[in-house]
């Protein structure tokens, strides 16, 4: 296994209900960046976050951290990790290059998730081949709000198209 393939900042910006009709989103990352300073090039992955939240919600978008230099041709896909199933997916997503920072994809309609379901939130690195990451992001569980991660939570496959379950470095 290439050292290079470490846990990608991919989140998911969520949609829920607090006892009312009042909306309120929440993202698994915040403010947090990859703690590299420049994209990786070396093998097409599916890069993913496994999660879950405390509260059904609809998933809206998904979000990747990109190198100014990643463009190309992505794949997203959300995965319900009990069965293996793609709930949402795929659809191909391509952006500019020229920025680096938070990128967003915007589902075609609103994903409802049930709470306390593991999910993976996936995309392919692109037909530039180009991610950005951070080893060991995983070492501890993110909680924000209802969003909870998992030691371990950066997750890849080699094999496109499969879901990515595999760690390494996180």
């Amino acid at each position: 296994m290439s050292r290079k393939c470490y846990s990608v900042f991919l989140g998911v910006l969520l949609l829920g209900w607090t006892g009312s009709v009042t909306a309120t989103t929440w993202t698994i990352f915040t403010n947090q960046v990859p703690g590299a300073t420049e994209g990786d090039r070396d093998l097409p992955y599916e890069l993913g976050t496994k999660f879950k939240t405390t509260v059904g919600a609809r998933v809206l978008k998904a979000r990747l951290y990109a190198a100014a230099a990643e463009t190309g041709v992505h794949t997203v896909r959300l995965w319900r990790v009990s069965d293996s199933t793609v709930i949402a997916g795929p659809y191909a997503w391509t952006f500019p290059s020229g920025t680096t920072g938070w990128k967003e994809f915007t589902f075609p309609t609103p994903v409802a998730i049930e709470g306390n379901t593991d999910y993976i939130i996936d995309v392919t690195n692109g037909t530039d081949q180009w991610y950005f990451g951070t080893e060991h992001a995983f070492d501890a569980p993110i909680n924000n709000g209802p969003f909870v991660t998992y030691v371990g939570s950066g997750v890849y496959a080699t094999a496109l198209g499969t879901m990515p379950t595999q760690t390494w470095n996180n």
